[in-house]
């Protein structure tokens, strides 16, 4: 009998152990499982983060409402304006502030604005026209009707290392659907350019150049790669003077003084991300 119980015994150590075994192995394999999936979902949040705020470079390509203007005649308004820039956006923390917000800054490492303005009437009244007018000595204001290269009056401008802050939104980055995607962006940045501005008309053409300090303020609605985007631009700088002696009867008197000269523009773009 005695030698029956121990037997009995035995078989019910060596079973719990067993049991013990698969439940120690079990718990291991659930546990690695568990570990997967946190794995899984943590590379999801990343692409789906990456998906939003990534990439950082752009390029914008724009068409603006612009103007220039010295302070001593009407202003210059365009009669097409067309823009280009090309940079990078880099946002922090890493992990968005609440799940949504995030902020950086922004370098453009150049820009490109072209700008032909609509020639002014110097007729009756201030009004503006895109041919040139002149006094057939009667009174009356005809076009211009000899053969002169007149192309009008024009801006180039090249801007580069631009800086300055950005602050971006995704409101609907908690969302399991397409609008996860939508994001919305504010920025202000300084640009340093160099400006040129030409006129020519009856014949004669005359250049000058200066440096120009731009500011930009605007704001961009963002959908994966592809954005949406309204921003003012303007600066000034020291000019010569030039086409005033069209304007005034006696000339400008040219003593080698510099005009300050002003730029504005409205400008609408699509920004692209790569």
């Amino acid at each position: 009998m005695a030698a029956m119980a121990a037997g009995a015994q035995e078989y019910a150590d060596s079973t719990l152990t067993e049991t013990d075994l698969l439940k120690r192995e079990l718990a291991q394999r659930e546990a690695e499982l568990a570990q997967r999936d946190a794995d899984l979902a943590e590379i999801e949040r990343r692409n789906i983060d990456k998906a939003i705020w990534s990439p950082g470079r752009f390029t914008k390509l724009g068409f603006n409402f612009a103007s220039t203007g010295d302070g001593f005649k009407a202003v210059d308004k365009s009669q097409y304006s067309f823009t280009m820039s090309k940079g990078a956006s880099y946002m922090f923390p890493s992990r968005p502030v609440a799940g949504m917000l995030k902020f950086g800054f922004d370098m453009t490492w150049f820009d490109f604005t072209f700008t032909k303005y609509k020639t002014p009437s110097y007729g009756v009244g201030e009004g503006w026209t895109s041919e040139i007018e002149h006094d057939n000595g009667n009174g009356y204001y005809d076009e211009e009707e000899d053969f002169d290269l007149d192309l009008g009056r024009m801006s180039l401008s090249l801007g580069a290392l631009g800086i300055g802050p950005r602050v971006s939104i995704a409101p609907f980055s908690g969302m399991n659907n397409a609008l996860r995607y939508l994001r919305g962006s504010i920025y202000f940045h300084y640009q340093p350019t160099v400006t040129a501005y030409a006129v020519s008309e009856d014949g004669n053409a005359e250049f000058a150049f200066a440096y120009v300090g731009m500011w930009r303020f605007g704001g961009c609605l963002q959908y994966r790669r592809i954005g949406l985007g309204v921003e003012g631009y303007w600066g000034k700088g020291k000019f010569s003077p030039i086409g005033l002696a069209s304007f005034y009867d006696d000339g400008f008197d040219d003593d080698g003084e510099k005009i300050e000269r002003k730029f504005a523009a409205t400008r609408l773009y699509l920004s692209f991300s790569f």
